[in-house]
């Protein structure tokens, strides 16, 4: 339900989810009193002993090819250079304290990513991940910075792509004549547990959104809505 495994359109960069471990150097106050006490809640059923997650970037050079010399030859490739490979989380410094990224896509650059942000509710209450389509959700734009920190992250500005009473989730990016469209889910937040959803699409040059199917609360099996 979080979890997420892509390229980027240039192939020289692979974004994953992953859970985090809290280290020690995490669990210090920070300037507030009994931090490293604070309840952390976990992630539902099936995922009971899950309390974090973050994305992931990986990022390697070019590759070197090599170039046949005959049309017999195959077109292969040498080296990926993995002398250059790097790894790094992805941290929004003002959200990564309340809210978890996960369901991460790379654009065609590899220059943004954009993901599902979970959020807990008002009263600190992180809604379980299975099933739990009206909780907090929202799809984020994170544009990745190449600056890449001694401790293995890179700190990224983000931007809330959907609107509020919404829960959105599953983003997918879909091209078509040079132009990108994101696609997701949408669910009311806090409204029937486990409904049926609605299909939204974002202009990615525009940031346009536009509502493309509907939730259907009566089915007619009759109707040209529906292919059987």
């Amino acid at each position: 339900m979080f979890s997420s495994a892509g390229f980027s359109g240039s192939e020289t960069s692979f974004i994953y989810t992953a859970q985090i471990e809290r280290k020690e150097s995490d669990l210090k106050d920070k300037g507030v009193p009994y931090e490293k006490y604070r309840y952390q809640p976990k992630f539902g059923e099936r995922y009971k002993n899950i309390k974090a997650v973050g994305l992931f970037v990986v990022e390697w050079g070019d590759a070197a090819t090599f170039v046949p010399k005959s049309g017999e030859e195959r077109v292969v490739y040498k080296s990926l250079q993995f002398h250059r490979l790097r790894v790094a989380q992805l941290k929004v410094p003002d959200l990564e304290s309340r809210i978890h990224f996960g369901r991460g896509v790379l654009d065609k650059t590899g220059g943004y990513v954009y993901a599902t942000g979970y959020e807990p509710t008002k009263d600190s209450r992180f809604l379980g991940i299975i099933g739990c389509y009206n909780r907090p959700s929202a799809i984020w734009r994170l544009k990745l910075k190449k600056d890449y920190k001694d401790d293995g992250t890179i700190d990224n500005e983000a931007e809330k792509l959907t609107e509020e009473g919404l829960s959105c989730r599953s983003p997918r990016i879909i091209y078509h004549d040079g132009k990108g469209t994101l696609v997701y889910l949408a669910h009311k937040t806090f409204g029937p547990h486990h409904s049926c959803g609605q299909l939204y699409a974002i202009n990615l040059a525009s940031k346009e959104r536009r509502l493309l199917v509907d939730a259907v609360w009566e089915s007619d099996l009759d109707s040209e809505d529906f292919e059987r």
